[in-house]
This record gives structure tokens, sequence and C-alpha cells, in this order.
């Protein structure tokens, strides 16, 4: 898959490129700093409204307000991710020097993704979140092995509907789990991509930073639209013809709802992609360079 293979190359940045070495030790100067505290700022006080808004909520339905707040913390955290790339590459342009990065052994493509895998890994902000990511993928699999001995249960206690309860919402849970967690690779994989797109049709750093803002937040909105559309309305309409009490239907029903979240995400990555590709007239051989 398209999203694995770029993650991981995120992940896994070319640490002995001179580029990445220059940016990653490179400090950030006053006006940066400045920037960056407003950021943080303003990331800040979106999350108090977004809280203060929410609070009634929180004591109604407590889980569906979690998944709000985690996929709101995505959007946020990697906006702020696509609008620092997306700078980061301006600046070069701006600076005269983008074009004689291109000329590097890695090629355009390769420059590109090299400034933007430098800027991900200079924040600590990043490298924490890189290490819950990792202790939720574990737990993951922990609730998926337990989830499993449940059917153990069954078979000695057959027809029992507590055990059954307790199987379906040991199910949710993963499931929510591992959406919770492919949102976090899969919005900052798509924001990466945006970010590196968005700076060869802005103008200027201010306009680079505003668009890839706005476009990324306009993409995630008609993601997260389309997957509640399907999941929530199309899916069950289509699964009543079954039954709703029929049991397949119930473990179905949120193992669906995963696919269509990761595959229209997947659609969107896949898309961002073959733009860049195309924008930087990537050869094999760079591609090979970056996956």
């Amino acid at each position: 898959m398209l999203t694995w293979q770029l993650w991981r190359a995120l992940t896994h940045p070319p640490r002995h490129n001179p580029l990445f070495e220059r940016i990653l030790h490179s400090g950030l100067n006053h006006r940066n700093r400045f920037l960056r505290t407003l950021q943080v700022a303003a990331v800040y006080v979106c999350a108090c409204v977004l809280i203060s808004l929410i609070w009634p909520l929180w004591m109604i339905n407590a889980g569906l307000v979690t998944v709000l707040m985690a996929a709101a913390g995505n959007t946020i955290h990697s906006m702020v991710w696509a609008s620092t790339i997306s700078s980061a590459i301006a600046r070069e342009r701006d600076q005269d020097t983008y074009d004689l990065l291109c000329m590097l052994p890695t090629g355009a493509l390769g420059a590109g993704w090299t400034l933007s895998t430098a800027h991900l890994h200079r924040s600590p902000i990043f490298r924490a979140l890189r290490i819950v990511v990792h202790n939720l993928a574990m737990a993951i699999v922990g609730a998926f092995l337990t989830t499993m001995l449940i059917p153990a249960l069954m078979i000695l206690a057959p027809g029992s509907p507590a055990v059954w309860g307790l199987f379906l919402l040991l199910v949710y849970g993963v499931t929510l789990a591992a959406a919770a967690y492919l949102d976090y690779i899969q919005s900052l994989t798509l924001a990466s991509l945006i970010g590196m797109i968005v700076p060869s049709y802005a103008l200027d750093r201010i306009n680079a930073q505003l668009w890839s803002t706005a476009g990324f937040l306009l993409i995630r909105l008609t993601l997260y639209l389309a997957a509640l559309i399907a999941g929530f309305i199309i899916v069950p309409e289509l699964l009543n013809g079954f039954g709703p009490q029929n049991p397949a239907v119930q473990i179905s029903l949120p193992l669906l709802r995963l696919a269509i979240f990761y595959g229209l995400h997947e659609a969107a990555i896949a898309w961002a992609w073959h733009i860049l590709k195309q924008q930087f007239s990537a050869h094999p051989s760079d591609l090979e360079k970056i996956l």
C-alpha cells in the first residue's frame, strides 16, 4: 500500500544526506521562533475553544467526543506541518536556492522530500508523537489478540449475551483505536504531500502557507464527510437486508467502516502522490531513492 511506503520513507529519512543534516541541525532564527510561537498559541486557543464547545456532549456520549477530539487534533497537527513544509520550500524558492537543490543526485523530487522530512524530524513534537503512535500500535495488537480469545468463551458459554456483548465491545474498541492510528499516519502523510505540491503554485511564502493549510483542511473535511456518509448511511442500509441483529452484520459493520475510512484516505494520498510525480517530472530512479 502506498500509505505505508510513504510513511516508511517519512520515518526513515536519508540521514546522511548533506541537505537533511544541514536543516536538521540548523537553529530557528528569531522570526521563525516568533511564527512557531504564534502557531502553538493558535493551536492552544483552538483546542480550548473546541473543548469548551463540546464539553456538554462529553457527558452524553464520551466515546463519540473522544473520536472527534482525536480527529480534530490530528487535523490541526497536520495542518501545521503542511504549512511548515510549504513555507520551507517556498523560502528556498524565494532565495533562488531551490533550483540548485534540485540538481542534487536525488533530483527535484528528492530535494523536496528531503526538505520535508528534515523539518519533520527536527521537531520534538513529531519525535514524541512517533513514540506515542508506536505504543498505540502495540496496544492495538494486544487488544486484537485479546479479542480473538473471546470466541473460546463463546464455546464454553454458548448463547451468552454477556459474552457476545463483550466481544462486540472489544471489536468496536479495536477498530476505533486502529482508526485513530491510521488517521494519524495518513493525515501526516497527506499533509507532507500537500505541503510539497502547493509552493509550485503559490506566489510567496505567505500564500504557500495559506493555500497549503486551506487545501489540506478542505481535503480532510471532504474525506471525513465521505466516510461518514458511506460508513453510517450507505453501508448500514445495504446490510439491513440481512437483519440488524445478524451476528455477521454486527461484526462486519465496524470493520467495513474502518476499511472505507482507510480506503478513502489511501485514494487521496495516491492522487496527491500522482500530482507530485507529474509536477517534478520524477524519473523511476528518483522514486527508488525515496521509496
